[in-house]
């Protein structure tokens, strides 16, 4: 935290607000944002039904779908697993994940990062979504100073979204 909060008092001042080409150059800012998205996708799990029949890609063949099946799809799981994540640790929050190693952004191969789902069903507000949480932590990270409020582990409990609990209690 203290080194996005470096970076945003770095590069927007108090002496003024954030501007559009602010957030373009608040990388490590944003790739704590896209890293929470990762983690804890807002929509953890989606269901979708086909149209048609279809041949999908699985484990170097392909599986037959037919129409009318229901398809379980999690960015829970998705954002967790395959040879994008398949690092050290997938469950562990790496924002510098999403950084080359001379501090600029890093684009996840595709359907391989699904917060706001993709294609023709993905949330229209997706870009408004990304842009509003990036603000939003600049500016809590430029005001105060964050630490966490005990040692108990927070364990995401899925509801409609995923929330954060300790000890099972809601946060």
């Amino acid at each position: 935290a203290a080194e996005a909060r470096a970076e945003v008092r770095s590069l927007v001042p108090d002496t003024r607000l954030m501007t559009w080409e602010d957030l373009g150059r608040l990388n490590l800012t944003w790739a704590i944002v896209q890293e929470a998205l990762r983690l804890y996708p807002p929509a953890a799990m989606t269901l979708r039904m086909t149209e048609a029949d279809d041949e999908l890609p699985y484990a170097g063949g392909k599986v037959r779908v037919p129409a009318g099946t229901l398809i379980f799809m999690s960015p829970y799981v998705i954002h967790r697993v395959g040879k994008q994540w398949a690092d050290d640790s997938p469950d562990a929050f790496r924002p510098r994940r999403w950084l080359s190693s001379d501090g600029k952004r890093v684009t996840p191969a595709a359907y391989t990062f699904v917060p706001f789902l993709h294609g023709a069903h993905m949330c229209i507000g997706h870009q408004f979504a990304q842009r509003e949480m990036l603000v939003a932590l600049a500016v809590l990270l430029s005001a105060f100073e964050f630490a966490p409020a005990s040692d108990a582990p927070v364990v995401p409990k899925l509801t409609v979204t995923l929330r954060p609990t300790t000890d099972g209690k809601s946060g």
